[in-house]
């Protein structure tokens, strides 16, 4: 049984060991990487128990992929080995003022013919909450099927189901999916999406406006979050908003940081707590995660949140 379950590709992934264009490196780092799987440690690490549902090359970076994320705790009984299909590969290109850039090989990959198992959904029927991201349905018709298929599932299993459009514009390629996304937002009972995603799905308005457009199509929405990266974040649900401060860090990699926020959240979700605490620990956990190189390695455990936390005292009420 796992609390936390989710759908969705992870690659094994290629860092350069520093900056510069790919034509001049030799050698590189592997890590395994993925916007799901992200979300799924860093709520195992926050004392959660997770699953995750999949599919992998049977070849050498699928085994790397599955070592990796089975040594941080998530239930991999459900990810699928596939003899004839690759596992996902993508390289990311450094560049020395901080930006990152990302070439995928993932077309026709193993989790680009997804479909679950029938134990995979008794599986997934025991799980207190479902996390999807908009990555998984624009990959192939197969996967978006099976990812609808998984949503009838959980609406008729009263499974809550939560949301991050994870918008990559370079899956996307001259296809506009913003209806698609916004057909995703109104399915989901929590939503967590950055300001910049939000304009590219519903045009140019502020955050209070992209907030009210959301509420506006999905009316039965429980928890909205809306990440707006070193400016901090707003969270609203259907009484009361507030806008959650930054949390002191010094960054030295943003990329996984909108993945860390989101377990922090849901994990504050898990717990049942208020709508204020839920944002403030995706706060803390959004910045830790970018004070390390990596997606996952800054990620904070149950003990180290509780820390921060005792060390950021919410203000007094006026």
């Amino acid at each position: 049984m796992a609390e936390f379950i989710s759908f969705g590709e992870t690659m094994m992934v290629f860092s350069p060991e520093s900056p510069g264009s790919l034509k001049y490196k030799h050698n590189y780092s592997c890590k395994a990487a993925g916007a799901e799987t992200n979300t799924l440690i860093g709520v195992q690490k926050l004392g959660h128990s997770t699953g995750w549902l999949s599919r992998l090359g049977k070849d050498g970076p699928g085994e790397f992929v599955l070592s990796q994320i089975q040594a941080e705790g998530v239930n991999t009984d459900h990810v699928q080995l596939d003899s004839c299909h690759a596992t996902g590969i993508m390289l990311k290109q450094l560049r020395s003022h901080g930006e990152t850039s990302v070439f995928y090989y993932r077309s026709g990959s193993a989790f680009c013919h997804a479909s679950l198992s029938d134990a995979a959904y008794r599986f997934l029927s025991d799980a207190r909450l479902f996390h999807f991201t908009g990555i998984t349905p624009v990959l192939s018709e197969a996967c978006k099927k099976e990812l609808d298929k998984i949503l009838v599932f959980c609406r008729a299993k009263k499974i809550p189901v939560s949301f991050d459009p994870n918008v990559r514009l370079k899956l996307w390629k001259n296809k506009d999916y913003r209806d698609l996304m916004k057909r995703y937002i109104t399915l989901s009972d929590y939503v967590m999406l950055g300001a910049k995603e939000a304009g590219i799905i519903f045009g140019e308005a502020s955050i209070e406006g992209f907030a009210a457009k959301i509420w506006n199509i999905a009316p039965s929405l429980s928890f909205l979050a809306i990440k707006n990266g070193a400016e901090g974040a707003y969270v609203y649900d259907k009484t009361d908003a507030h806008f959650i401060k930054p949390y002191p860090c010094t960054p030295i990699d943003p990329v996984g940081a909108g993945d860390a926020f989101n377990a922090g959240f849901l994990a504050g979700i898990l717990e049942g707590q208020d709508l204020k605490t839920c944002g403030r620990i995706a706060a803390i956990c959004g910045a830790l995660a970018t004070e390390t190189v990596g997606d996952i390695e800054g990620l904070p455990g149950r003990e180290e949140l509780m820390y921060h936390l005792a060390s950021s005292p919410l203000p007094p009420e006026r």
